[in-house]
């Protein structure tokens, strides 16, 4: 049986990589495009897809089933039908569980976005708590794979992976360290780094700290566009960009 360590192992080897939903790990290529855009033709509208081929891909639940049928971080899965679960089916299944304030914290244990917080049944979203406060979810296709900070109030349930032993042992997970803050009126992300001390404002160190951040739209990783520029200065002037 896999375990909690190899869960959050294998989900940070996946940063960074495109959301496709009903899929758990696999290839991305033209003839799983097809495949998916036939079984979900409402979640397969957008434009992007084509520029996402040859890498691996997830929806939220299928984060978790990468981890359990795949035994490298880039290995291809092998389907195991019992535990072909939704989020919500993931909760049902689990024996350890409850709603988020009595989350023990514990490395690799799931979480969980409900529609209704008094109802496990309307689970819609999971995510994989990575030990310091964060937590490591497949968010969407036009986040893909991203670390976000782990905030009570934007879970509802908790549970210990039905098909993953807990341990003891954990694995090194870098504290998060933020930038200062910048001042309010300027307007370049470069100009607001320069300003704090940030001496590589170069693209491939801000697409660096744009993964970091998780700040990707439709799917498509930092690039330098107007919007991923607004939203990391956004979050700089905040003094919640996180350092890459």
């Amino acid at each position: 049986m896999k375990t909690n360590k190899w869960l959050v192992e294998y989900a940070r080897a996946q940063i960074g990589l495109p959301y496709w939903y009903g899929t758990f790990g696999q290839k991305s290529t033209s003839t799983l495009l097809k495949q998916k855009k036939a079984q979900y033709p409402s979640m397969y509208g957008s434009n992007d897809y084509t520029k996402q081929l040859g890498v691996k891909v997830h929806d939220c639940v299928g984060l978790i089933k990468g981890a359990l049928w795949c035994d490298t971080t880039t290995g291809t899965p092998k389907y195991v039908s019992a535990q072909d679960k939704s989020a919500v089916g993931m909760y049902i299944a689990s024996k350890e569980k409850g709603k988020i304030k009595t989350f023990p914290k514990k490395l690799g244990q799931l979480v969980y976005k409900a529609h209704d917080a008094n109802e496990p049944s309307t689970i819609h979203h999971v995510g994989i708590f990575d030990g310091v406060d964060t937590v490591i979810e497949a968010k969407g296709h036009a986040y893909g794979v991203v670390r976000t900070p782990f905030k009570p109030s934007d879970w509802d349930f908790w549970s210990q992976c039905p098909y993953t032993t807990a341990e003891s042992t954990a694995i090194p997970c870098p504290e998060i360290v933020y930038y200062k803050k910048c001042a309010s009126n300027i307007s370049s992300i470069t100009d607001a780094l320069k300003s704090i001390g940030e001496k590589d404002v170069s693209l491939s160190h801000r697409r660096k700290i744009a993964v970091a951040n998780g700040i990707v739209k439709s799917g498509v990783l930092y690039i330098g566009t107007a919007y991923q520029n607004t939203m990391m200065l956004s979050l700089l002037k905040i003094g919640k960009l996180i350092k890459a």
